[in-house]
């Protein structure tokens, strides 16, 4: 009923475009988590295990 008015709700292109604005973003969150476990990894050694429950900054 739409093509009648040459009404389009989405297009090849449109559809095109948002798939590859998805990947990049896809991608990015990839090399971000990537970034963030390499300069985050072994936080736990600035940290005394024998204090308690609690992490206690080693002196």
């Amino acid at each position: 009923m739409l093509r009648i008015w040459g009404i389009h709700l989405v297009s090849l292109d449109e559809v095109i475009k948002s798939s590859l604005t998805l990947v990049l973003l896809a991608i990015l969150i990839v090399v971000l988590l990537i970034v963030y476990g390499f300069f985050f990894k072994g936080n736990q050694t600035g940290y005394n295990k024998e204090g308690g429950n609690r992490a206690q900054p080693k002196l």
